[in-house]
Formats: C-alpha cells, structure tokens, sequence
C-alpha cells in the first residue's frame, strides 16, 4: 500500500522530487536495498516508505546503511502484517486468511535500528509523524544521520477508511 499512498496522496512543494519504486518478484523483496541504490546513486538523502512485511523481508539490507555517503530516512508503515490482502476476497475465508495472508508478526524494528545503530522513532499519530520526519531530515542534513520511523497504523481502519473515500467518490458519480 505504501507505493500506492505515495502516488495517490503525496505532494510536495519543492519544485524538483524524484520518486522511485521497485516491485520485487513477489512485490516485497529487496525495497530497502534498492532505497540504498537510489540514495547513492542519486547522491541525495533518500526516504524510503516501506510496509512491515518488506521491511522484514530486506532486514539485512539494513547493514549498508552506514556506507552510504548520504543519509537514508526510512519510514515503516507497520500495520501488524499485509494489510493489502484486507482488499481480497480471499479475506472471506476466516479460518485461513489470518495466519497465511494477512500473515501478523507482532514485531516493532526498534532493536533492529538499535543493532544496526540507525537513529529509530516511532508514532502513531499523523501530528507527531511530521513533527519526527522534520526532525530526522534535520539531523540527515546537518549530521548526515540516517533514520528508522515506524508508524503504528491498523490494518482494519485502514480498510474502512479507504471503503469510505471510495463510497463518497461513487456518490459524486
């Protein structure tokens, strides 16, 4: 969902923003090390917003992270499993859909920051986010430090919520 947020609701107002993505064979492998690829390729700090299931998938991508020559931000959207499956209808089958495809970890990354001392915050909350990720740019421009931001979201929410956006665009047609 992170990509799809990103192309749907993300602006900026600098003038000039690169966006890229990747969509690994299975659609989650290798998102942090490709954010690594960009960040040196492009010689900029990057941020990287990623799900929880694809952050665990690339965790040890997580140890090139001190080589990069700019600062990386790494935003975790960690909803307690894959929350895009919630769109399915493979989510009508109770008995399997929990375990196998929504598929919850129960995990939070602050010790795998704190393994791999990278910076580490986390949020639940729209107002404290901006307050962290304005704070994580600074300290990736002046320090050259790199950040872990994991935001609690829940999965169940996120399906009423975009059920409701969509609602209130059909009305309108």
């Amino acid at each position: 969902m992170p990509i799809r947020d990103l192309e749907l609701y993300g602006q900026s107002s600098f003038r000039e923003i690169t966006i890229g993505s990747n969509r690994g064979a299975s659609g989650i492998d290798g998102i942090i090390s490709s954010a690594i690829g960009f960040t040196n390729g492009f010689e900029k700090i990057c941020t990287l917003l990623v799900g929880d299931i694809a952050f665990i998938h690339d965790l040890n991508s997580l140890a090139s992270v001190r080589s990069l020559r700019k600062a990386i931000i790494i935003v975790v959207i960690n909803n307690n499993g894959g929350g895009i499956f919630h769109f399915l209808p493979i989510v009508k089958i109770k008995d399997i859909f929990e375990d196998y495809f929504a598929a919850p970890h129960n995990f939070n990354f602050e010790g795998a920051a704190k393994s791999f001392k990278i910076n580490y915050f986390s949020t639940s909350s729209n107002r404290d986010f901006r307050k962290i990720y304005k704070n994580a740019l600074k300290s990736a421009l002046e320090k050259g430090s790199s950040s872990i931001i994991e935001v609690f979201t829940d999965r169940e929410h996120n399906l009423r919520l975009r059920k409701e956006i969509k609602d209130k665009i059909l009305k309108v047609f």
